[in-house]
C-alpha cells in the first residue's frame, strides 16, 4: 500500500514537472522570437536619415547574420546533397538522431509541416548525426518520413554548426543566411513561425 501511494506521488510529480516544463519551454520560444523580430523592426525603421544612409544601414542588415557553412552530405538512398543547391530557397535544417525522445516526438510535425510547404520555396533537410545508413532508413521507412534526411555519420557537418544539443534546427534564408536558429523540440505552430 506504501509503495503504491509513492509510485503513485512520483507518477504525479512527474507529470507535472513535464507539462511545467513545456510551457517555460514554449513561453521562452516566444519570447526569443519576439525578441528577434523587434530587433528587425527597428532595424528597418529609418527616421529622417538621407538614401545614402538607408542604402548604408539596408547593406549593413544584410550583413549581420552569419554566412552559411556549404556541405556536402549522402541522403539515405546514396544520393550527393550540398546545401548550396537550395540556393534561392528556406532551408529548414534540422540536427538530430534515432535514439533522441525530443527529436522524435518532433518528426510528426515535421511530417506535417513538409506536407504543407511542398509546392513552396522551402524546403527541410534532416540531418542525422553519427549514425548507420540502415539504422536511419529503417527509422525513416518505419515512421513514413516525406523529407530529405542526410547522414553525418563522421558528426563533421554537426560540428562545423557548433551542434551541442539535440534537435537543434537553423533557418537559412534564399541567400545562404543564417539567420534563425533554435534548439529544442518544436510543435508545429513553432516551425510555422520559425520559418516566417
Amino acid at each position: 500500500m506504501k509503495k503504491k501511494y509513492i509510485l503513485t506521488t512520483i507518477l504525479v510529480i512527474a507529470i507535472i514537472s513535464a507539462v511545467y516544463g513545456m510551457k517555460v519551454y514554449t513561453n521562452s520560444y516566444k519570447n526569443a522570437n519576439n525578441i528577434v523580430q523587434n530587433k528587425q523592426k527597428e532595424k528597418g525603421k529609418s527616421q529622417n536619415t538621407s538614401v545614402k544612409e538607408q542604402k548604408d544601414n539596408k547593406a549593413k542588415e544584410t550583413t549581420d547574420y552569419y554566412k552559411s557553412t556549404d556541405f556536402t552530405l549522402k541522403d539515405i538512398e546514396g544520393k550527393t546533397v550540398k546545401l548550396s543547391d537550395f540556393k534561392g530557397k528556406k532551408v529548414f535544417l534540422n540536427f538530430w538522431a534515432t535514439w533522441c525522445g525530443p527529436c522524435k516526438s518532433e518528426i510528426p510535425d515535421m511530417i506535417k509541416l513538409q506536407k504543407e510547404i511542398k509546392d513552396s520555396n522551402i524546403v527541410i533537410l534532416a540531418v542525422n548525426i553519427g549514425e548507420s545508413k540502415s539504422k536511419v532508413a529503417d527509422f525513416v521507412n518505419k515512421n513514413n518520413i516525406n523529407f530529405t534526411v542526410l547522414l553525418d555519420e563522421k558528426q563533421e557537418v554537426a560540428s562545423k554548426y557548433s551542434v551541442s544539443g539535440i534537435p537543434t534546427t537553423y533557418l537559412i534564408d534564399e541567400n545562404g543566411k543564417l539567420i534563425k536558429w533554435t534548439t529544442g523540440a518544436m510543435e508545429i505552430y513553432m516551425m510555422k513561425d520559425f520559418i516566417k
